[in-house]
């Protein structure tokens, strides 16, 4: 609904220039944002011992 509505309003007055995805998106939505240029990163939990 709010992207139907009310995000089309914000970019009329403001530019996105940046925005970051966490977790993992449908492939849907994949094609959406890549087309955007956002970045994606995976949802990460616990510890890394590297």
């Amino acid at each position: 609904m709010a992207s139907q509505t009310i995000l089309p309003k914000i970019f009329n007055v403001a530019k996105m220039d940046n925005s970051e995805v966490y977790g993992k998106p449908s492939e849907e939505l994949q094609k959406v944002i890549t087309s955007f240029g956002v970045q994606t990163y995976n949802h990460f939990v616990g510890f890394s011992h590297e």
